[in-house]
């Protein structure tokens, strides 16, 4: 109800008035690098660990100012599997049925299926989000050279899973 307007039809595409600077993955980067100034300060020697996690990209689909604008749905390419699955397996079968009856559940965490505009709209607030993650992870490796422990540190990006973003619908 506090999301700004916006021509998106993508269930869960809100564009949210909060700004940039106070989103959660410019919190993530602000406190990554203010720990890895603070440990290069405090002049201990030893190792540390940091784990820095991003919430995103994730729906909703949020990209905060610039990032909601940086791509263009249109851009986006539909993976090959958006049309096909002739026969598509049966929990695909249901959501296509849920959604062209219209009785899918879309506001909540349950799988659901969409239309081409709906999947590109996504796709492109996805690409937003991980644009505004690279900016983040860019920062705290900044931070780590500007600290000089870079050379010194292991670095390991890793995600907890993928999205379908078109996949079969």
């Amino acid at each position: 109800g506090k999301a700004l307007p916006h021509d998106y039809v993508c269930p869960q595409a809100w564009r949210t008035a909060l700004p940039e600077e106070l989103y959660p993955t410019t919190y993530i980067a602000n406190e990554a690098e203010r720990f890895i100034r603070g440990h290069a300060a405090s002049g201990d020697a030893r190792p540390f660990f940091l784990n820095v996690s991003f919430p995103d990209p994730h729906h909703p689909f949020t990209p905060p100012g610039r990032y909601w604008d940086l791509y263009r749905p249109e851009d986006m390419s539909l993976p090959a599997s958006f049309h096909g699955n002739a026969s598509p397996p049966p929990h695909v079968a249901w959501a296509r049925a849920e959604r062209d009856a219209g009785t899918d559940k879309r506001g909540g965490p349950s799988a659901f299926a969409v239309n081409e505009r709906e999947a590109r709209e996504a796709m492109a607030l996805t690409c937003g989000s991980i644009a505004m993650i690279d900016d983040a992870v860019g920062r705290v490796l900044a931070a780590l050279d500007a600290s000089g422990q870079r050379e010194n540190t292991v670095i390991i990006f890793t995600t907890d899973h993928g999205d379908f973003l078109g996949d079969h619908q």
